[in-house]
């Protein structure tokens, strides 16, 4: 039934009967015409598994029990041959039709017949051969190792799977859609950035800003956060009672959240709360109010950098970056258009030009790195910046806005699935905390 009409589960009758009846002759029944008809009326009358949904047209009662007994036919069918099953998986690799079976067949094998090294070896053998077009077959393997578990996949497969995943998110000739769910299974199978947490300086000097390159000098040292802040990192403010704590909060920011009584960024609990995505749906008080949360962590703990642990500087804090911090984080001293050069590319960035899929983990894209090593501050999310602005463009938008150079002004109070915000830690700066 789901090779002849797979994810809308009907038959003809005639085709369903010509079946049943080859089933019956190959087990060598003496009638194989009365007990396809005796089996249908059981089906009918007594049954109500198999039922008649249309004129003439026969399908399950919910498609799930024919998609679970199909992956459970591809099982039982290469019993124990993770090879074969592999293979009979593969052949279906690109089909939408066949994506729930095929996760259902490895789960089965794993935690059903209690053979999680032929099921380790079926994601290992498809990560290995990779059917279909460029990621399909690594991404389906980390979405069926999510699903099996942490007993239906051995350890060391799992570990295998995480290395294509990350080399299949972050690979230029994968199409965009596959790069995010390999992203995505990375997060929900618990992998971490080692330096998610990371500062990297960036040096005071001159530099271009601006869409006319106006010269400027920066003139302090400031270290900024090598990725936007991602859900995983905002939870811990979240835990730690940061919308209970009025301390952490200006008094505009309170007055607001009171006023709102949110205890979490909009959208939270959905789609976009993988752990490795940039949080969205904050507005500018609660990115300030998360800066203040994370000077007094620093303060007791420090702060990570590319050069090691590093003490927060005395009367150092972290906070939202200036423009003129953002802008030169983004475009080096050159003056260059995007954070990798002059000429917007398709698999530099998460913009609307490469289709409209949501946000992407933020080590996506390594081919969009900013000349000081910062991920991600061209497309995916607006970031937030001192002045109740945003920069860096979003995923739902052009490359047009994507621009270095360019900025909106947001009143604080938006919130939207593609507002996230980055931080930076340096000494004061006199009008830093403009709400107050």
């Amino acid at each position: 039934m789901h090779e002849v009409n797979p994810g809308v589960g009907l038959v003809k009758r005639e085709d369903l009967r010509r079946q049943l009846e080859t089933l019956y002759q190959q087990r060598g029944e003496a009638d194989p015409e009365t007990c396809t008809r005796q089996f249908l009326n059981d089906m009918r009358d007594d049954a109500g598994l198999l039922v008649e949904r249309g004129p003439g047209e026969y399908g399950f009662i919910h498609l799930t029990f024919e998609e679970y007994l199909a992956a459970v036919a591809i099982a039982l069918q290469h019993q124990g041959d993770a090879k074969a099953i592999a293979q009979a998986l593969g052949e279906y690799i690109d089909k939408p039709g066949w994506h729930e079976i095929s996760l259902l067949t490895v789960s089965y094998v794993g935690l059903i017949q209690q053979m999680d090294r032929i099921a380790g070896g079926v994601v290992e053998t498809l990560i290995t051969e990779q059917p279909g077009e460029p990621g399909a077959a690594v991404v389906f393997a980390g979405e069926a190792v999510v699903d099996a578990g942490p007993v239906g996949i051995p350890l060391t497969s799992k570990e295998q799977v995480v290395v294509a995943l990350i080399k299949t998110m972050q690979d230029a000739e994968v199409p965009k859609v596959l790069r995010r769910r390999a992203g995505l299974a990375l997060g929900r199978l618990g992998w971490l950035l080692e330096d998610l947490d990371t500062f990297v300086e960036v040096p005071p000097g001159p530099f271009l800003y601006g869409e006319n390159n106006k010269a400027l000098e920066m003139f302090h040292r400031y270290w900024i956060a090598l990725y936007p802040v991602t859900n995983v990192q905002y939870v811990r403010f979240i835990q730690a009672g940061g919308y209970q704590q009025p301390d952490y909060w200006s008094t505009e920011g309170w007055r607001w959240l009171k006023g709102s009584r949110y205890t979490q960024p909009q959208g939270w609990n959905t789609e976009w709360n993988n752990p490795l995505l940039p949080v969205v749906g904050v507005n500018w008080y609660e990115a300030e109010a998360y800066c203040r949360w994370l000077t007094a962590q620093a303060g007791a703990e420090g702060i990570s950098t590319s050069e090691g642990r590093m003490a927060l500087p005395a009367g150092g804090l972290i906070r939202l970056p200036t423009e003129e911090e953002w802008e030169r984080a983004a475009r080096g001293t050159d003056g260059r258009v995007f954070p990798w050069g002059n000429d917007f590319t398709l698999a530099h960035a998460n913009t609307l030009e490469d289709g409209d899929i949501g946000t992407t983990v933020v080590c996506t894209y390594p081919q969009g790195v900013s000349p000081i090593g910062a991920w991600d501050m061209s497309g995916n999310v607006w970031e937030w910046c001192r002045h109740r602005l945003v920069r860096g463009g979003t995923w739902n938008d052009t490359s047009i806005r994507a621009r270095a150079t360019f900025c909106a002004y947001l009143p604080p109070v938006g919130r939207g699935d593609g507002l996230g915000f980055r931080v930076v830690c340096s000494l004061p700066i006199s009008d830093h905390w403009v709400s107050t």
